[in-house]
């Protein structure tokens, strides 16, 4: 039986505007200060939540971005892990010539590239519609999948029993809908989670639960 937390990275430069004007790369993008203090206080629930469980049976994994490196940091000062590790299959969804341009100001920008996409997400839904020079929902899955063979191979192979993965929001989104097979509607109605927030899922030998949010919420709520 595998404990797993979800942890979305905190406020970054990219979720407040600053970036708009940089147009850092979005592996660069790093967190703002309240994205740090964010990361701190999620590390201090995990760290009582996961009370008396031994560093040995806890285990991290990271996207390689610099804004969920400093979120896993920021935790890391609170609880204590056996390993941190990291995978390129966590990165975020790609949004492609969008990347890092309000939604807004895109139509204005790549007018025939959105109304192109657009177009593209009508025909075939949110999941199945491909950013231009990125990717769809569809192909991020094809990845969290590629990462969950990682992850059942260290299952198999005796790995701790409480993860901890610090991602992005749609690509923690669709890991949970690779793990549990939920369709491409409930994707398209699901909200992506809040910075910082954490969900949890029992692993227990194909009998899966998703309990959801025990931190902080969707950017909905």
């Amino acid at each position: 039986m595998k404990r797993l937390y979800l942890v979305r990275y905190g406020e970054s430069i990219q979720n407040v505007g600053i970036n708009q004007e940089l147009r850092m790369p979005d592996h660069a993008i790093y967190l703002t200060e309240k994205g740090m203090q964010q990361a701190s206080n999620a590390g201090k629930f995990i760290a009582q939540h996961l009370d008396g469980v031994p560093s040995s049976n806890i285990v991290m994994w990271v996207s390689p971005y610099k804004r969920t490196r400093e979120t896993a940091g920021a935790i890391l000062k609170h609880i204590n892990v056996s390993k941190v590790k990291e995978d390129d299959m966590l990165t975020e969804l790609q949004f492609g010539i969008f990347d890092a341009i309000p939604k807004e100001k895109i139509p204005e920008l790549f007018p025939e590239d959105w109304e192109r996409y657009q177009n593209n997400r009508k025909f075939n839904g949110k999941f199945y519609a491909r950013r231009p020079g990125g990717e769809s929902p569809f192909d991020c899955e094809i990845r969290q999948k590629l990462f969950l063979d990682t992850l059942f191979r260290d299952i198999h192979n005796g790995c701790p029993d409480n993860i901890i993965i610090v991602g992005h929001g749609a690509a923690l989104t669709i890991l949970r809908k690779a793990i549990f097979h939920y369709n491409h509607e409930w994707y398209a109605m699901e909200h992506n989670p809040g910075n910082c927030s954490i969900q949890s899922i029992l692993l227990d030998n194909g009998t899966n639960i998703d309990f959801g949010y025990i931190y902080g919420n969707s950017e909905e709520n």
